[in-house]
């Protein structure tokens, strides 16, 4: 995945660092996943189950729109 390819987060310097970060640990999965024999990494779910932890842990924060 590249990094351009996901929306800023728009908080600063540590957006840029989480929005990097974030690209490069779906990429790595990405790479890998073919060496699988369903193409799918066993792994991917744990990193889906860590995003959504992050998008709960805003919604008490988050201003409605």
């Amino acid at each position: 995945m590249r990094e351009s390819d996901l929306p800023s987060p728009n908080i600063g310097s540590r957006g840029f660092q989480l929005r990097r970060s974030a690209a490069q640990a779906i990429s790595q999965l990405e790479v890998i996943a073919p060496n699988y024999p369903d193409g799918k990494h066993p792994e991917a779910g744990s990193l889906k189950a860590f995003f959504l932890a992050c998008a709960t842990a805003c919604e008490p924060i988050e201003v409605e729109a």
